[in-house]
């Protein structure tokens, strides 16, 4: 048996979600939104398809990294209580969540 755990990028996944899924046609709906409680078995439903429907696998967790604004009332507010308060309190999430710095460019 494999144990498979999952390593997630949230921004990455997020920002590839958005635009190769799009809401139905006609629809009112600018994106459509992850369902992250089932994300984990979807992905492990699909893994024989790529490893062989012989592999066997137990599902060990989900590692999410994501990074933030860290300034006080910034955008990125509400996205630090969604990642903490509310995939983190998902059963087999571990999530990390890192202050970034923007860097000053000079030409």
């Amino acid at each position: 048996m494999a144990n498979v755990k999952l390593f997630i990028d949230f921004w990455n996944f997020q920002l590839s979600w958005n635009h190769h899924i799009r809401p139905d046609q006609g629809s009112a709906e600018k994106f459509v939104r992850i369902n992250w409680l089932q994300l984990p078995q979807i992905i492990i439903s699909e893994l024989p398809t790529v490893l062989g429907p012989s592999a066997d696998m137990a599902y060990k967790g989900t590692q999410l990294y994501a990074s933030v604004n860290p300034t006080p009332g910034s955008a990125d507010a509400g996205l630090k209580k969604f990642l903490h308060n509310i995939l983190g309190q998902m059963t087999g999430y571990d999530v990390n969540v890192r202050s970034y710095a923007r860097k000053l460019v000079t030409l």
